[in-house]
């Protein structure tokens, strides 16, 4: 079948600067120029003596501890007077690892595209800490369902390896359906404490509640900033001590949690308290709904961001906003409203789009396949229409997903029309270039006869100019 295409490579660059960290300065005690949220990418510690370029040594503050870089780009200093905690317990910049979610308040020092400055505060939390509660057919802990990708660290986890009732630790970002794609998963040494943060899905009695399909029963003494009660969708952070009757757990019927702590959170990110008018507001995390009526104005992971004609898009655009995508948002907070004003908006995965008519379906393996590229489906798929499992052949359906450059898996599918007179549409990474053709996930595309953009989205003439400009791994 033809492929018809309107081939563009969108933007993949925005401009930032930097700004000096001023050696010896005590931002870490001062004010607050900036708070993001996002994923640990790298981690550093100072040298325990002064570097030295020949003769010279450089100059390094004495208080220096380390960095600490978010999203790859962000990179932080830490100081002995950072505030450091896991879990709500004081800790160290070497505890810090790759893949943990954390919010990181930024001193007065931070640029102005929130890549460089003095780190105040670092708070990171697992989303779960607890027992496997199913490996099929999507791996569960404590009832939630959660996603395991190839960028998920530490890299090489063998997850076919965990058994139900093994300990793990998942930090993390949640879907609009509850599921939790992790940064990181790994066995817990069973020293922490059981964690389980969610959305409440039923209320039944004054003394228990349900998040996804685990049960928790609590006490008036445990309950923190939940002065106006529970009510469904409301979010909760949940502290339990280890049940041994988790321990080879072999039914589906879960055992309620005995709660030491529930704690009542605002959706969207936390603020710290220092937050003043101005102040820059950095948040990663999935497209949980759009509106509340249509763009300009959406939600990550319940936060209210707004965009306008200024926005800046990097590896994506406009149209790539919907639900379960996972985007970095960048801009102010209008203190007011709550609202996020975005100026830049990042996306965090290779975004990929796919129309065409299902040509297979397994849902042993839980997949599709579409113009040949198979299509993991997972907890965080969105299949309001039962697309999997119940689409005929013939029927033409549009996946929105993420591949993580090994697997596509969708976050969106839904039915379009009928395959034979739709026309088919393909959007994802460059996996080949030659001096004729290119590759998109596999797929070779001629580009002949086409109408051709470059990454500002001029018109190109020449096939051969235009295939000049890609590079592999463009969307």
């Amino acid at each position: 079948m033809p492929l018809a295409f309107l081939l563009s490579l969108l933007a993949a660059s925005c401009q930032s600067g930097g700004s000096s960290d001023p050696a010896g300065g005590q931002v870490a005690g001062g004010g607050i120029g900036g708070t993001g949220k996002g994923t640990i990418t790298n981690v550093t510690l100072a040298p325990a003596t002064p570097a030295s370029v020949g003769a010279q040594p450089l100059a390094v503050a004495s208080n220096v501890t380390g960095s600490v870089t978010l999203n790859g780009t962000r990179i932080f200093t830490t100081r002995d007077t950072t505030d450091i905690r896991i879990d709500g317990d004081a800790k160290t910049v070497n505890e810090l690892q790759d893949g943990l979610v954390a919010r990181v308040d930024v001193g007065t020092d931070v640029d102005a595209n929130f890549t460089s400055g003095t780190a105040v505060h670092v708070v990171a939390e697992h989303l779960l800490i607890g027992p496997v509660t199913a490996v099929a057919p999507a791996l569960a802990v404590l009832g939630q369902p959660v996603l395991v990708t190839a960028q998920t660290k530490p890299t090489g986890l063998d997850v076919t390896t965990l058994k139900l009732g093994d300990v793990v630790a998942v930090s993390g970002n949640t879907s609009a359906g509850g599921a939790i794609q992790a940064t990181r998963l790994e066995l817990d040494p069973g020293t922490l404490a059981w964690r389980i943060t969610g959305t409440i899905a039923t209320v039944p009695t004054g003394t228990s509640f349900t998040i996804g399909s685990q049960g928790v029963q609590f006490g008036s003494p445990a309950l923190t900033n939940c002065d106006f009660g529970f009510t469904p969708g409301d979010p909760v952070k949940v502290t339990a001590t280890a049940d041994p009757r988790y321990a080879g757990l072999i039914s589906a019927t879960l055992p309620d949690l005995v709660a030491t702590k529930v704690e009542c959170v605002r959706p969207g990110i936390e603020l710290p308290p220092e937050l003043s008018v101005g102040t820059l507001v950095e948040l990663e995390g999935f497209v949980t709904a759009i509106g509340p009526s249509v763009l300009p104005t959406f939600q990550v992971n319940g936060q209210p961001v707004r965009t306008t004609s200024s926005t800046v898009y990097e590896d994506g655009s406009s149209t790539d906003l919907v639900v379960g995508a996972r985007v970095e948002v960048l801009g102010t907070l209008d203190i007011g409203s709550g609202v996020l004003d975005a100026s830049h908006i990042k996306f965090s995965e290779q975004r990929v789009r796919i129309v065409a008519a299902v040509t297979a379906m397994d849902t042993n393996m839980r997949s599709m396949t579409l113009l040949g590229i198979p299509v993991q489906i997972t907890p965080i798929t969105e299949d309001d229409e039962q697309v999997f499992g119940g689409a005929p052949p013939t029927t033409q359906v549009e996946v929105d997903g993420f591949s993580d450059g090994t697997t596509v898996f969708a976050t969106e599918i839904k039915t379009t029309g009928n395959a034979p007179t739709d026309p088919v549409q393909l959007r994802g990474p460059v996996t080949a270039i030659d001096a004729t053709n290119f590759a998109v996930l596999g797929i070779s595309i001629e580009p002949m006869g086409a109408q051709l953009f470059d990454r500002s989205g001029h018109p190109v003439t020449l096939v051969a100019d235009f295939l000049a400009g890609l590079q592999m791994g463009d969307q």
